[in-house]
């Protein structure tokens, strides 16, 4: 048996609406070459702000406690993922690709006593209205055209907080090394294509 060594080009997209994430999104979805695939990272809801007047703005609105905090996250997930299937669409008119979609729900230390109401959540097999949208995305363009999958995974090992609540991190560093290893695997599956 002989493998081929493949080089990969990983390319990482600002999340905040900036300049160079527009850049970003009309280079790499609607330059010459088109990409062959999409990695789109969720968190099921635990995005840090880091601008604490950000923070505060949100806390006065009513987002006072963590599980408020959490939903809204998630709706705004559904956003940027409506925004990033209308990309893909677009791209696979344009290029015929991306061919695919891994979605990496990061920061699985933080729900990892909820792992598999999340798996459900974020899985191609699931009901939610996360996996109804990349099911519409798939029958837009052709189920033939497009595949996708969800893989929690962690990188950093951190507490979260919100208006004074804490989720503590629930992963030890070898149980994180093993979510790294499955996302890792599931990724040079998809590049192999």
């Amino acid at each position: 048996m002989s493998f081929q060594k493949k080089r990969i080009h990983i390319t990482v997209i600002p999340g905040q609406d900036s300049m160079p994430r527009l850049e970003a999104v009309d280079e790499i979805f609607f330059g010459k070459k088109g990409v062959d695939g999409v990695i789109h990272v969720v968190s099921n809801g635990f995005v840090d702000l880091r601008d604490p007047v950000a923070k505060q703005v949100l806390v006065d609105t009513g987002l006072d406690n963590t599980e408020k905090y959490l939903q809204y996250q998630i709706g705004e997930e559904l956003r940027s993922l409506d925004a990033t299937c209308e990309l893909v669409r677009q791209a696979i008119a344009k290029h015929r690709k991306p061919a695919w979609m891994l979605v990496a729900v990061s920061k699985s230390d933080l729900f990892y006593e909820r792992m598999g109401d999340v798996r459900r959540y974020y899985s191609p097999y699931g009901q939610s209205r996360f996996s109804d949208r990349l099911s519409q995305l798939r029958a837009q363009v052709g189920t033939d055209n497009f595949h996708w999958d969800a893989t929690p995974t962690c990188a950093w090992l951190e507490d979260f907080d919100w208006n004074g609540e804490r989720v503590h991190s629930m992963l030890k560093p070898n149980e994180r090394d093993h979510f790294l290893a499955v996302f890792a695997k599931r990724l040079e599956m998809y590049c192999g294509r």
